[in-house]
């Protein structure tokens, strides 16, 4: 009987982390991934993709993953800072990599001008 109730309970525990995670929803990038600033920031600032797409060497299909992260960062609510900000900085990568405007990302693509204002939680 107990094994019984430990399997439900599981089941139960295992069905809800499925329907929870199918009903957050947000954009996804290629691999699935719920587009979040720690999926950004591993796949195109830390994995290397926006240096590629801005130095001229990405796919067309790396850049528009690119372009996918990106737009799915702008929708991220910044963790403290000026929504406003957040806005523009966000709005000028995405605009930088639809273009394919390598100068443009290079700029944009600033660590230092986004994580001096945006970086940490909210107070």
């Amino acid at each position: 009987m107990k094994r019984g109730l430990i399997l439900s309970a599981f089941a139960v525990f295992a069905f809800i982390l499925v329907v929870d995670g199918s009903l957050q929803g947000g954009d996804k990038g290629k691999d699935g991934d719920k587009v979040t600033i720690k999926v950004v920031m591993k796949k195109a600032m830390v994995g290397g993709l926006c240096k590629k797409v801005a130095g001229g060497s990405a796919s067309k299909e790396e850049q528009a993953e690119l372009v996918k992260l990106f737009e799915g960062l702008a929708k991220c609510e910044p963790p403290k800072g000026d929504a406003a900000s957040w806005k523009e900085k966000t709005e000028a990568l995405v605009k930088a990599a639809k273009a394919g405007d390598g100068e443009a990302l290079k700029k944009a693509a600033n660590c230092a001008a986004c994580h001096g204002e945006h970086k940490g939680k909210k107070k």
